[in-house]
């Protein structure tokens, strides 16, 4: 009977050693109780469970979904989603994130980000914002060369309302050489052959052979028959609405291009740009004389104490048309606040 509990009690104390608390009492039974804490654990994903989900334990390394105090890495080639946790009403928690650095893997961010420390988007990595809800984390966001940051697609919404975008606030967020935070072609969408441009500033087709572009900080351009271009609409001042996207042709699948979606980054400390952020517009397509317009640029907001760093390429730059007959998108707008 001693050995069985001496037994138990060593197997017990073994898998405590990242315990911060461990608190055992032992009867003249040879039983023993163990007080309910939280430890600090290095987690990593091993996909053990079924599904992709965040939220389903097994897909675990320990088992046991990731709480407010693990250090969580997810380097290998997987789709993280995390829409189990969006019905089970649960967030993300973690004290350090790393996706990425040696494999392709990709966590979808639609549930929210409960309590976050840092977020380090390595080499390979790419986190998918899949919501519009600005995500919180008290560390450092760091996107280093390799890494991606970038949001869903949106389709044909109201472009002051996008269902989707790239929103996160920190402490301090760095950029390296390399890493790029991306929106290209991520907002409304272009039109079908002979169709108007989607958004509020969506280029218009007529009746001719080509289509105008889409608007957002700009004008859209006038394609060849002296059909307008979409109305520019973006707020200069607080950019928080995608492009619009560009008509189509008058030809069976030659569509417009897809506006620039939207990024909104934001620190207390100082955010550091040495890579790339770009919220471009698409390109219309072409079929000869029939050329659909192109989308216009999305928008892009950073907001901090300090604004450093040389960025390889920022640009909300309008998608050309598909060819000389068409219209270009307009070009999308930026703001940047600092103290």
């Amino acid at each position: 009977m001693a050995n069985s509990w001496y037994r138990k009690l060593v197997k017990f104390v073994s898998g405590c050693l990242l315990l911060l608390v461990c608190v055992v009492v032992l009867s003249a039974g040879s039983t023993f109780v163990v007080s309910d804490v939280a430890y600090a654990a290095a987690v990593s994903w091993d996909g053990g469970g079924s599904g992709t989900d965040w939220c389903t334990d097994a897909n675990w390394s320990n088992d046991v979904e990731p709480t407010s105090a693990d250090t969580v890495t997810i380097d290998t080639a997987v789709t993280v989603t995390t829409s189990g946790c969006v019905t089970e009403v649960r967030t993300l928690n973690f004290s350090t994130l790393n996706v990425g650095g040696t494999a392709a893997a990709v966590l979808e961010i639609q549930a929210n980000i409960g309590t976050g420390g840092s977020i380090t988007i390595g080499n390979l990595g790419t986190v998918t914002q899949k919501n519009a809800t600005t995500q919180t984390i008290t560390g450092t966001l760091t996107v280093n060369s390799g890494g991606t940051l970038n949001h869903t697609d949106n389709t044909t919404e109201v472009s002051a309302s996008p269902s989707y975008a790239v929103k996160i606030s920190a402490a301090t967020i760095t950029i390296n050489s390399g890493g790029t935070v991306s929106a290209d072609a991520k907002g409304n969408t272009g039109g079908a052959a002979n169709a108007n441009g989607n958004g509020t500033g969506g280029g218009t087709y007529g009746t001719g052979n080509s289509g105008a572009g889409g608007a957002h900080g700009g004008n859209g351009g006038t394609d060849a028959q002296s059909e307008a271009g979409g109305t520019a609409y973006c707020d200069i001042t607080s950019p928080g609405s995608i492009g619009s996207g560009g008509a189509g042709a008058n030809w069976a699948s030659i569509v417009g291009g897809d506006g620039g979606g939207l990024i909104i980054l934001a620190a207390t400390g100082t955010v550091t740009i040495s890579g790339t952020v770009t919220a471009d517009g698409a390109v219309g397509l072409v079929n000869g004389n029939y050329q659909a317009g192109g989308g216009a640029g999305g928008g892009v907001k950073i907001t901090a104490d300090t604004i450093a760093g040389i960025p390889s390429s920022f640009t909300v730059t309008g998608g050309n048309a598909g060819g000389t007959n068409g219209g270009g998108g307009g070009g999308g707008c930026v703001y940047l606040g600092y103290t």
